[in-house]
């Protein structure tokens, strides 16, 4: 009967080890840094390559990186229309990307992203 009861004792002993364990590790995982996958379509819903995505903020609502007072970055899509941007922060921000055709014809399109840590916001821009 004593052994009985010891057994008992030791695997609540277990389970509350276990359930200790498993909270305080998961507890202290640092959140990954916010993601944006942006994808350039034309009117006909094909993807631009090498098209120049802006991602901005007015200097007025925030910088994109706080430390550096940086205001915007740039960087071009691939062959399939899509390009990717990891920030420091969490934020709303304003993207704009452009196909230049030559000095005198480009086209545009607007969007905005909103930044969340552990997440990868995709936004769709439409170019005319």
């Amino acid at each position: 009967m004593v052994k009985h009861m010891t057994m008992k004792n030791n695997t609540k002993i277990i389970i509350i080890f276990l359930i200790f364990g498993t909270t305080f590790f998961t507890s202290c995982k640092e959140p990954a840094k916010p993601t944006a996958t942006i994808t350039v379509l034309d009117l006909a819903n094909q993807p631009v390559g090498e098209a120049i995505v802006t991602v901005y903020s007015i200097e007025q609502n925030g910088y994109i990186d706080i430390e550096n007072r940086i205001l915007d970055t740039t960087n071009f899509t691939d062959d399939n229309g899509r390009v990717s941007f990891e920030f420091n922060n969490e934020a709303i921000l304003n993207v704009r990307a452009e196909k230049i055709i030559n000095s005198k014809l480009s086209y545009v399109g607007d969007g905005a992203i909103i930044l969340t840590e552990d997440e990868d916001y995709k936004e769709t821009i439409i170019i005319r």
